[in-house]
């Protein structure tokens, strides 16, 4: 809708298989739209949340959790920081990625978007490194969500105007599985 400020990427998921009839991509983690389960908590996978009670944060997905207390939740991949310590992660291959972190109060939620594969210009981060960002930004807590070709930020500025704040490889667009939208409310 109009009153939709940003959107970014989120949840893990794999393309459609062949014979290309099936009618969602793969379920790669929790995804609740407005109370309802998309996909429920298949794997063990990081979330962000928010409660039926307004309250929100990050979890992590168990396959026969309660998911009734959560009005929308998102799956990504892990943990990269936690409580202002960077995690360790055995994968510390550069890619493209996104990451979610929250404030020590709660009060803020930073949103990171980072180029990458793209020799010249940026070849991305790490998993760590992108706690790294986070925490740098001002978040206690952090999340990688999806990443790679799925990394996208977009804004929509006073005039309605959609822009894209990152650089794909090749300029080339990849449908993703789950975004977050923030939307602007006049109280």
């Amino acid at each position: 809708g109009n009153n939709v400020v940003a959107c970014v990427n989120a949840s893990p998921w794999t393309p459609w298989r062949m014979p290309w009839n099936h009618p969602h991509a793969d379920r790669l983690g929790l995804l609740i739209d407005n109370g309802v389960p998309v996909s429920p908590p298949l794997r063990k996978r990081a979330f962000f949340y928010i409660g039926k009670d307004n309250s929100y944060g990050f979890g992590v997905a168990e396959p026969d959790m309660d998911i009734s207390p959560y009005k929308h939740a998102i799956s990504g991949f892990a943990h990269v920081l936690k409580e202002g310590k960077v995690l360790k992660h055995s994968n510390k291959g550069l890619a493209p990625r996104t990451g979610y972190g929250l404030s020590a109060d709660r009060k803020t939620m930073y949103i990171a978007v980072v180029d990458g594969r793209q020799p010249g210009f940026s070849m991305g981060t790490s998993r760590e490194e992108t706690g790294e960002l986070l925490l740098w930004l001002g978040a206690d807590e952090g999340l990688n969500m999806d990443g790679g070709g799925s990394t996208t930020l977009l804004i929509r500025d006073g005039n309605g105007k959609i822009t894209k704040l990152n650089h794909y490889i090749n300029d080339h667009e990849r449908a993703v599985g789950g975004a977050i939208c923030i939307i602007y409310r006049k109280n």
